[in-house]
């Protein structure tokens, strides 16, 4: 018997991909490269923009005192007082006529000075107390409280 002639394998010839597919695959690849590139910038802004909102953010800053001259006279002479205050004469004593005060309040001229508790706001008047020079040099600062300097 004869044997039969081996079955020939079918002969396959590999075809390149049309044009269209490899230009669908690189506006892919170039799309893909291009979102991937926004996304990282706005994420790069987004931090950039909560860095300063932060640095914005109001922080709670220390208070203190400052002094605001109101008033600048020679005795005597008088001043309305009608708010937190300090008074400053160069070391000299002073004598005060305070609102809602009987009589007159000796200030010495250095050291703390507080007013008398029942002082009320108004015409303030000031002398001095020392015969011998009688025009003394009187500042009135209103006390104000102002942010801390910064670092």
């Amino acid at each position: 018997m004869a044997t039969p002639a081996p079955a020939s394998a079918p002969i396959t010839t590999t075809q390149p991909a049309p044009g269209w597919a490899w230009a669908t695959l690189v506006i892919l690849l170039l799309v893909l490269a291009i979102v991937g590139g926004v996304r990282s910038c706005n994420a790069a802004r987004t931090e950039q923009e909560a860095a300063r909102a932060e640095q914005a953010a109001p922080r709670s800053v220390p208070m203190i005192e400052a002094l605001l001259l109101e008033r600048e006279c020679w005795t005597p002479c008088d001043a309305n007082i009608a708010w937190p205050f300090k008074i400053r004469t160069e070391g000299r004593p002073l004598r005060i006529k305070f609102q809602g005060v009987a009589g007159w309040t000796d200030y010495p001229g250095e050291g703390d000075f507080r007013a008398p508790s029942n002082m009320q706001s108004g015409e303030t008047q000031f002398v001095s107390p020392d015969e011998e020079n009688l025009h003394v040099r009187v500042q009135v600062y209103r006390k104000v409280m102002v942010p801390a300097p910064g670092p």
